[in-house]
């Protein structure tokens, strides 16, 4: 055996006892996660929160040739295969347009053991995702002036209503995929701060104002955001409804909401918090 060859078979070796080593860390894993659920006995799978600061971290500290798009995709399929064997879950996408793009979209996040179906009506997928815990649902992101958008609906639920804690692509898929597209997950899954979030607000105005002066207000409560998208509910209505993104984690119980309906002098009707979640990197390329 010439020398080249003896090279090549340690360095095949050693690549072979990497490998187990890293076969034997995730297996140790799943251990901990097993101790996590019997300590814990019960509750969600999913850490919203947590999986964005997983992946964040990791990202951050990686370096090497091997693209950051391969490690969110090593790692989501992880975490996604651990919170199957934690409590089966499905995902339910609603996709009139643009069907495969939506459920590679799912598929990526939510991993290769998911069962992901389509919904041509809304009332389906947010139906589901109120009804059974297990049950994901997949939503298009809102753009104004949409006839009858789906998050009016979502807010209108009531205490059992599902509440938006994620939004998807949380990493950047590689540009060889299907359409781009973005969606929010909803689901009876409590959002949780990732330590950069943001939050969903849908406003219900008994009349009319303007978006500069309802964003004042917004400052005015120490709140920064926007409208993302407004809503009337039949031609020539007195009030519409609002979906507002805010920065931070908002919660039910934030003291500013109630500022927030005082500051708007009798013009906003309600708040209503629809969830909250971690910021999506922007460009993983970035930290390579």
């Amino acid at each position: 055996m010439t020398p080249d060859l003896r090279t090549l078979d340690a360095l095949r070796a050693e690549i072979d006892t990497i490998d187990d080593r890293i076969h034997d860390a995730i297996m140790r894993r799943i251990e901990l996660v097993e101790e996590i659920r019997r300590a814990k006995d019960g509750g969600p799978s999913f850490r919203p929160g947590r999986e964005a600061a997983i992946l964040r971290r990791l990202l951050a500290r990686h370096s090497g040739n091997l693209p950051t798009t391969v490690i969110a995709r090593i790692w989501r399929e992880i975490i996604a295969a651990v919170c199957r064997l934690q409590a089966p879950y499905n995902v339910v996408v609603h996709a009139i347009e643009r069907s495969a793009s939506y459920w590679d979209l799912a598929r990526s996040h939510y991993g290769s053991l998911a069962p992901i179906t389509l919904r041509r009506n809304v009332m389906a997928v947010i139906g589901a995702a109120r009804d059974d815990a297990g049950t994901l649902g997949l939503l298009p992101l809102p753009t104004d002036g949409e006839k009858s958008p789906w998050w009016p609906l979502v807010a209108g639920g009531g205490e059992d209503r599902p509440r938006i804690f994620a939004r998807l692509p949380f990493c950047l898929r590689p540009e060889n995929g299907w359409e781009p597209v973005e969606a929010y997950v909803i689901g009876r899954i409590p959002p949780e701060p990732s330590g950069e979030d943001r939050s969903l607000l849908v406003v219900r105005l008994q009349g009319e104002m303007s978006r500069a002066r309802f964003n004042e207000i917004l400052a005015a409560v120490d709140m920064e955001g926007g409208t993302v998208a407004a809503f009337r509910e039949s031609e020539g209505a007195a009030g519409e409804n609002r979906l507002i993104e805010v920065e931070g984690f908002v919660t039910d119980d934030d003291p500013r909401l109630m500022r927030l309906r005082e500051a708007g002098q009798g013009a906003i009707d309600s708040v209503v918090v629809l969830g909250a979640y971690a910021v999506p990197m922007q460009d993983l390329s970035s930290l390579t």
